[in-house]
């Protein structure tokens, strides 16, 4: 019998808590399950205060489950040096964060460990245009553009690292309707060619409705449901 390869990411019945002010432990996420497979893009959305940072946090291992556990390719995620981890597993917060420095200086940033040159030409515009960037920001101070301008240069520089998954939270919060979707059409379609998946937390239930395969509902710690996106269904 031919044995079928494992996910790319296996979570089971993974568990987080967090100390409240009194001392007591309350369930942050509570006995959460699911699977990631590559080229898949789902959205994950629920009310503030539901977990799906966290959830983030813990696929990146900025955090540590307390229960449960999550494979990488059928690995324990715990016995994986977490920095060789997230340069297959980037994350891009909610909130921007710069290093100084040009634009151009934090784009390489991801590619100083593999001594790699950022890529030129057509290459860089390519990427630029996915994320909705403009060639003419690489000289730039990187802390002087806007919040919805760095968040673009946030999610070019996660692309130059490749990853095979990639963990976007908010990522379009400080951008108009139009910017918006037009970054995650192209981004979306992106990953749906390739080898990775693409994992996003978003408020906007309309975004999520239009460009996710799968859409999981967080509350009170649970997925406490699961639909087909509208990429699914068309």
């Amino acid at each position: 019998m031919i044995m079928a390869p494992p996910a790319m990411v296996e979570i089971d019945a993974v568990c987080k808590q967090r100390s409240r002010a009194d001392g007591c432990q309350v369930a942050i996420l509570d006995r959460v399950d699911l699977q990631i497979n590559p080229a898949e893009v789902i959205a994950l959305i629920g009310p503030s205060g539901a977990g799906k940072s966290t959830f983030l946090r813990l696929l990146n291992r900025l955090d540590d489950v307390d229960a449960g556990e999550i494979r990488w390719f059928g690995q324990p995620h715990s016995s994986i040096d977490p920095l060789l981890l997230r340069r297959q597993v980037g994350l891009v917060a909610q909130k921007p964060f710069m290093f100084p420095g040009t634009v151009r200086e934090n784009l390489m940033i991801p590619l100083a460990d593999r001594k790699e040159p950022l890529p030129e030409g057509g290459e860089l515009d390519e990427l630029l245009a996915v994320c909705g960037a403009e060639r003419d920001w690489l000289d730039q101070p990187a802390r002087k553009l806007s919040v919805g301008q760095q968040q673009r240069v946030c999610l070019a520089r996660a692309l130059l690292n490749r990853p095979r998954l990639l963990l976007l939270d908010e990522p379009t919060s400080a951008l108009d309707p139009e910017t918006a979707g037009l970054v995650l059409e192209r981004l979306t379609a992106m990953f749906r060619g390739s080898d990775a998946a693409l994992l996003m937390v978003s408020h906007d239930h309309r975004l999520a409705r239009r460009f996710a395969d799968r859409i999981l509902v967080l509350r009170d710690g649970r997925i406490v449901e699961e639909n087909r996106g509208g990429r699914a269904e068309g």
